[in-house]
């Protein structure tokens, strides 16, 4: 239940972060930075819940929780919180872009990259929540093949201000890695698939 009130969070705030940075509102952008300590409040439970389960294998056995379990959804958590985290920094630029004008060109770009992004998050956590190989191991595959975007961005925003510029690098870089704890999602999703065979 916690993981799930996690990814909800995580997901809600990259999807505001991005129509924060669509209308360039550096008003929601503040917003969006605030709810990240929900998700560090959400980790530290997880966290908890973990260490208890390891340490009193009367309780694991209650729950019908194994210690591998456990312990993977506690890293499923991390990557959640640190999504969560990449959806504040994207914020922050936000907040930094303010005044600047963005090419229409630059800011589909980055929009239909998060597209993407999103559609590998939801697919991985789906695989982990009702545990499916298959679906985990092409979320996996489309977050490596979704990578070469990041190592184009140079490209696109060539000619822009330098003012402009950085944060924007920024957002991608924050994109990138959001991309990449979704891959470290289906992984784990795999993983908790193969060991419930085992």
């Amino acid at each position: 239940k916690t993981l799930t009130r996690m990814q909800r969070i995580a997901r809600l705030m990259f999807d505001d972060a991005l129509k924060a940075l669509e209308a360039r509102d550096a008003s929601a952008a503040k917003d969006v930075q605030r709810r990240d300590d929900e998700l560090d409040r959400l980790l530290w439970m997880v966290s908890k819940q973990m260490h208890a389960l390891l340490e009193q294998p009367r309780l694991a056995a209650k729950l019908n929780v194994r210690p591998a379990e456990a312990l993977n959804l506690f890293l499923a958590s991390r990557s959640l919180e640190r999504m969560g985290d990449h959806a504040a920094k994207m914020c922050a630029n936000v907040v930094a872009l303010d005044g600047h004008k963005l090419p229409k060109d630059v800011l589909e770009s980055v929009v239909q990259q998060a597209q993407v992004v999103r559609t590998i998050w939801d697919d991985a956590f789906s695989s982990l929540k009702r545990p499916d190989f298959v679906q985990a191991s092409r979320a996996a595959d489309a977050g490596e093949q979704a990578a070469a975007w990041r190592a184009n961005f140079t490209t696109t925003v060539r000619g822009m201000t330098p003012e402009a510029v950085a944060p924007l690098t920024l957002i991608a870089d924050s994109l990138d890695r959001t991309r990449g704890y979704a891959i470290d999602l289906a992984e784990t999703a795999m993983n908790q698939t193969y060991q419930a065979q085992v």
